[in-house]
C-alpha cells in the first residue's frame, strides 16, 4: 500500500512588509525565480502530485502557480 505524503513549501521572496498591505505583498522578481526552480526541481525527483494547494495571500499563490506547473 502506497503512504500519503503532503509536501510544504514556503513562497518565496516577496516585497517588503512596508510597502503594502501583508496580504497584497507579490513576489519580487528573485522570488518568481525561486518558486519557478522549486517546480523544477520537484519535477527532476519524478515526484507526481494530486493537488496543489495554497493560502489566498498574493504571494502564496504566486509560489503555488510557479512551483506547480511542472
Amino acid at each position: 500500500m502506497a503512504s500519503t505524503q503532503l509536501w510544504l513549501l514556503r513562497h518565496g521572496e516577496a516585497v517588503p512588509h512596508e510597502s503594502k498591505p501583508d496580504f497584497d505583498r507579490e513576489l519580487t522578481p528573485r522570488g518568481e525565480r525561486q518558486s519557478a526552480a522549486a517546480g523544477e526541481a520537484l519535477a527532476r525527483l519524478g515526484l507526481e502530485f494530486a493537488a496543489c494547494y495554497t493560502s489566498p495571500l498574493v504571494r502564496a499563490r504566486g509560489t503555488a502557480d510557479l512551483a506547480c506547473k511542472e
